[in-house]
């Protein structure tokens, strides 16, 4: 995702930012499988469909009103290519820390395993 934000930023033309917008199409399947493996692993299998509904989408819309807020406030002081680097940083950010702090398996456990098994 901050690949596509972060490029957008740079895009000169129109052409490009809809070729970065293509990119979405690879990001969200991960989202939505990951999200309801969540939910089935706290829900009941039988609830996962609403706790969808009510809950990710419904927090989605509501965190959406407070974003565009903030990012049309910065579109406004800053510009289109400041406002979309500066929600790009953020989000890598936020990715880089995920990986790291986020239970499960980290990022370089396949290549640690893969140097044990040698």
């Amino acid at each position: 995702m901050s690949v596509r934000i972060i490029g957008s930023s740079f895009a000169t033309s129109a052409l490009e930012v809809v070729i970065l917008k293509t990119l979405h199409m690879f990001e969200v399947p991960f989202l939505i499988v990951g999200c309801f493996k969540y939910i089935t692993s706290q829900f009941e299998v039988r609830f996962s469909a609403t706790v969808y509904l009510v809950c990710f989408c419904f927090f989605k819309q509501l965190a959406m009103i407070f974003m565009s807020v903030l990012a049309g406030n910065m579109y406004e002081s800053i510009g289109f290519q400041g406002a979309y680097l500066v929600l790009g940083l953020v989000t890598l950010g936020f990715t880089l820390m995920s990986a790291f702090t986020l239970s499960g398996p980290g990022p370089f456990s396949l290549r640690r395993r893969a140097k044990e098994a040698l």
